[in-house]
């Protein structure tokens, strides 16, 4: 039932459907004050969540200062690498990355820098539409056809959310017989919520963060006032950051 209704509520945490509902809702307003309200806004919700000044302090200011991926990673033995970072074609059966792919390529070196290290792919299906195949199954297959060995690589493919990452990672710790040592790679903005569901397992977690939404460059001069429809677009996924990190209290999964 959680898991349906945290898909309902995220779809939901968009400012453009905000704004497309009040605009539609002011069509069937009659009283002329009341349509002038919806409209004005409508279009305050577009002007603040499409400045990208502003998405960008508030991000910097939930993800943290980038130095912090700096962390101690010569002794590294478990790389759990959450997934959400791609999806495959049933047609031609080839994987397409997103942006997140960030993830899967800062593992890599940390892999390649540690002898002995493993790699622990979590990530299943989230659909809840049809049946597709879970991420981390074809995903080892796309590390083994780089060259990493397959003894290497295990899979958590039953994952719906990052609770259930953290509940079936610890399973497949448990039955490789390793400690509960993890450098967890999850996207900067995701990492808080990640981190504290896989301590709560009682996983020893050194978060290594991937994926920056924040700017690594000055802000140009137009950024300050300019819309922008990419920024407009980012702001569900810390929108939907925060609102699982209440939920996820509310049912002490962290």
């Amino acid at each position: 039932m959680f898991f349906f209704l945290s898909k309902i509520l995220s779809f939901l945490i968009s400012p453009f459907l905000w704004c497309l509902f009040l605009l539609v809702l002011s069509r069937f307003m009659k009283k002329a004050n009341y349509k002038k309200v919806l409209r004005f806004s409508a279009f305050a919700i577009f002007l603040l969540f499409s400045n990208t000044a502003l998405f960008n302090w508030t991000i910097t200011k939930w993800e943290g200062p980038m130095e912090n991926t700096q962390v101690e990673i010569s002794k590294a033995s478990n790389i759990v690498i959450l997934g959400g970072y791609s999806s495959i074609n049933s047609k031609s059966n080839k994987i397409l990355f997103f942006q997140s792919v960030d993830r899967l390529l800062q593992a890599l070196p940390i892999y390649h820098q540690n002898p002995g290290s493993k790699i622990i792919l979590s990530g299943g299906s989230a659909e809840i539409m049809f049946e597709e195949t879970p991420e981390a199954t074809y995903l080892k297959d796309y590390l083994v056809s780089i060259n990493i060995p397959e003894k290497d690589i295990f899979v958590e493919s039953h994952s719906r959310n990052t609770n259930e990452n953290a509940i079936h990672t610890k399973q497949v710790l448990s039955s490789i017989n390793s400690n509960l040592d993890v450098i967890l790679i999850t996207s900067a903005f995701h990492m808080r919520r990640a981190k504290m569901c896989f301590e709560k397992t009682g996983i020893k977690v050194t978060p290594y963060y991937s994926h920056f939404l924040q700017h690594t460059n000055q802000l140009k001069p137009g950024e300050y006032f300019i819309p922008s429809l990419a920024t407009l677009n980012q702001w569900p996924l810390l929108l939907k950051e925060w609102l699982g990190l209440l939920m996820y209290k509310i049912n002490g999964y962290i």
